[in-house]
């Protein structure tokens, strides 16, 4: 049973979501499978990133409609930080974040606690990769929506 999901066509950002149903999918999504000792809550949270995010956009492929595609390849090497730099409440507040369709938000709880204040980047650097996250996103998007 996978303890993970992540869709592999993306409309709007990559999302990591806990399997907390303890489903089977077909594949259309990726199935993620972690060690017993990394908690699946923790590592989705940290995931949610500028950083993570610009490379998915990079690595993945971009099909007709503006959608991103990540094959199971790219989403494997997608760079992200370790799950150390989160915690149970980190978690919480990126799932209650991202549940109300707050990405903003969520990125900048993560990119905070975790790409600054946990591995020491710079607050510049982490504004560059919203910055390339944003400008990749939004070429892609309207690439997809000319007619």
């Amino acid at each position: 049973m996978p303890d993970l999901f992540m869709l592999r066509q993306i409309h709007f950002a990559p999302r990591l979501t806990v399997n907390a149903a303890a489903a089977t999918s077909t594949d259309t999504v990726h199935r993620v499978r972690l060690d017993p000792n990394v908690d699946p809550a923790t590592l989705a949270a940290v995931f949610h990133n500028s950083a993570t995010f610009a490379f998915a956009e990079i690595m993945g492929r971009s099909y007709g409609g503006g959608i991103l595609e990540l094959e199971p390849r790219e989403a494997e090497q997608l760079p992200m930080p370790p799950p150390a730099y989160g915690s149970a409440e980190l978690a919480q507040d990126v799932d209650l974040l991202l549940k109300a369709n707050e990405i903003d938000k969520a990125l900048d709880v993560v990119d905070r606690h975790v790409l600054i204040d946990g591995l020491g980047l710079s607050p510049r650097l982490v504004a560059g990769c919203r910055a390339a996250w944003l400008t990749l996103r939004d070429r892609r998007t309207k690439r997809g929506s000319r007619r």
